[in-house]
């Protein structure tokens, strides 16, 4: 069922992508970029520790946005692919991802199986104040399968009976200022003690998981400037500070992109 209700939304997005594309307007836009990263961040943590490449191709119509995102690792020891749908209503935008990390026990890309756990779902939800007070609320769900066999004993992790085993849940807040021509970001993300972002292991290796606290797990600040080279392409730079205070973990990761 899965299987098929994917190929009917590829389909039509394929059919729709090919309609629009025939009648340039301005509704519709697509923007292509890919950057090169020494690593990948993502909500307080670090997914990937080498050098990566990351394009990102997107169509836009009118208040929706159709995307992929891509990272690749030069060794390949990490490949992810997150295909994504948002859409945009005054100041709030809401995004579905699917992420979808292929490895050695199962390339498929139909497998939602806990145990392969090659698929991550994850709705977002943001709402920014205005262009003159650029604050951003962010609020996430991750849904995952294999986040059961991470949360399923009570007596290691004290998870309560009947809890919400396969769903993470990620809040930010993020301020966008400039400098001169620098484009500054500073983030402050948290989570919940359930969530797949606060994981912590203990001296042993077991993972300490569920307490009910709320955790500070991402304290950023992000640093870009695009260089124009003409209307349509441009060359995007920036470098970044993660602290994650709940895992005591710093990270430096700086960007060099094209963009057209």
């Amino acid at each position: 069922m899965k299987k098929n209700l994917f190929a009917i939304a590829i389909l039509l997005l394929t059919l729709n992508f090919g309609a629009f594309s025939q009648e340039e307007n301005e509704s519709s836009k697509i923007n292509f970029s890919a950057e090169i990263s020494n690593r990948h961040m993502w909500r307080g943590g670090q997914t990937a520790d080498r050098i990566s490449i990351k394009p990102n191709l997107e169509y836009l119509w009118n208040n929706f946005t159709f995307g992929a995102f891509g990272i690749y690792t030069f060794d390949n020891s990490y490949n992810e692919i997150d295909l994504y749908v948002g859409y945009k209503v005054g100041n709030f935008n809401f995004v579905l991802y699917d992420f979808y990390t292929p490895n050695d026990m199962s390339p498929d890309f139909y497998d939602y199986t806990k145990s392969k756990n090659v698929h991550m779902l994850d709705f977002t939800a943001s709402y920014t104040i205005s262009e003159d007070l650029p604050l951003t609320i962010m609020a996430a769900g991750t849904w995952s399968e294999a986040e059961a066999d991470y949360n399923n004993d009570a007596n290691i992790q004290g998870m309560p009976t009947g809890s919400l085993d396969k769903i993470s849940t990620y809040i930010e807040l993020s301020y966008a200022a400039k400098y001169k021509d620098l484009d500054i970001t500073y983030s402050l993300g948290g989570a919940p003690g359930h969530s797949r972002y606060s994981r912590t292991f203990d001296e042993n290796g077991i993972k300490k998981y569920w307490d009910g606290a709320f955790y500070i797990v991402n304290m950023g600040m992000k640093i870009g400037k695009e260089i124009q080279l003409t209307d349509t392409f441009s060359f995007p730079l920036s470098a970044g500070l993660t602290f994650n205070p709940h895992q005591e973990k710093f990270f430096f990761q700086v960007n060099l992109g094209i963009h057209f």
